[in-house]
């Protein structure tokens, strides 16, 4: 057995993201989940004992168990915490935390209890994930506009996304893809601005944020739109844009890079794995490797989160 790799999971929440990722993904992997936190678990997923909180896990799980924390954004600080005290390393969905002091406050007690914590942007483990970024670093100097659109046609009924607030609005639930990805392209992000707000506070809400950030004019538009759509495009100062899609996606697929200048478009068809089996297979060395960078990264995001989202709960008072 690979020491390094971690085995066992215990999954708090038994929600769709839980239940159609990533407990398939840790499975395909032969990985074990030893454990699941719900006060009301779905009959049809057995995967061993059943917990009405973390601190009864934390009892009576051996103690090399991560906890993957698949519940609703306002409530991960106080669940990571308890995990983190309890000397476990933690897997979190995005985004991680809502206030940048969370942020700061976890980073301190991983480095006291020698913990990892990981926010699974399953995405930065895909393919087309590394082939932008590939790009970017060949290209950079020319890129004169960077666009991101991450829109979906509904939000699914009877989840966090029913509930009005700024911590499960599309901001932060689907902004903090666009942003993470800005971070990593070492883009600055407070020239960032909301720029429009559509039905703000209602079930279609659709953000519009701009900024010229490092020179590069950046574009983001996420919420709820009448049609899907999840890409990524750059713009060069020579007219070329090359798009990315579906890019904020992590189970297998055909994805496309599309490159079209003067009018031609050229398509390449990119068969791209499960970003969320190869996330949850990275060793842990790796990850307390590049810790202390991705503490850094999750600070700014969710610092310009934390901003934006006092003006769009302004927005929504007043209507724009």
């Amino acid at each position: 057995m690979d020491r390094d790799r971690w085995h066992r999971f215990c999954i708090v929440g038994s929600g769709g993201h839980a239940r159609t990722k990533l407990i398939p993904a840790l499975r395909a992997n032969g990985q074990d989940i030893v454990g699941l936190v719900s006060r009301q678990p779905p009959e049809s997923l057995p995967c061993g004992p059943v917990f009405l909180c973390i601190e009864d896990a934390l009892a009576a799980l051996p103690a090399d168990t991560a906890f993957v924390i698949a519940t609703p954004p306002a409530i991960h600080f106080a669940q990571a915490q308890l995990a983190i005290v309890g000397a476990r390393d933690v897997i979190v969905e995005k985004p991680a935390f809502i206030t940048e002091q969370q942020v700061s406050e976890i980073a301190e007690l991983c480095v006291s209890m020698g913990t990892q914590l990981v926010e699974a942007m399953m995405y930065r483990h895909s393919e087309l994930y590394a082939r932008l970024l590939a790009l970017w670093q060949v290209r950079r100097d020319d890129v004169v506009a960077l666009s991101i659109s991450f829109v979906i046609p509904s939000a699914p009924e009877g989840t966090f996304r029913q509930d009005r607030t700024i911590a499960s609005s599309g901001l932060y639930d689907i902004g903090c893809y666009a942003l993470s990805l800005l971070a990593d392209l070492g883009l600055p992000l407070d020239e960032l601005e909301l720029a429009r707000v559509d039905l703000p506070g209602q079930e279609r809400e659709a953000i519009d944020l701009v900024g010229t950030l490092d020179g590069v004019k950046v574009s983001v538009r996420v919420g709820v739109g009448r049609a899907y759509v999840n890409e990524v495009a750059l713009r060069s100062a020579d007219g070329v844009t090359t798009s990315f899609r579906p890019f904020f996606y992590g189970r297998p697929a055909d994805k496309w890079i599309v490159t079209e200048r003067d009018g031609a478009a050229k398509e390449e068809i990119l068969p791209d794995g499960d970003a969320f089996q190869a996330m949850l297979g990275v060793t842990r060395s790796a990850w307390r490797a590049s810790q202390t960078a991705r503490f850094a990264t999750m600070l700014l995001v969710t610092r310009r989160l934390e901003a934006l989202g006092a003006v769009l709960d302004a927005w929504r008072i007043t209507g724009g």
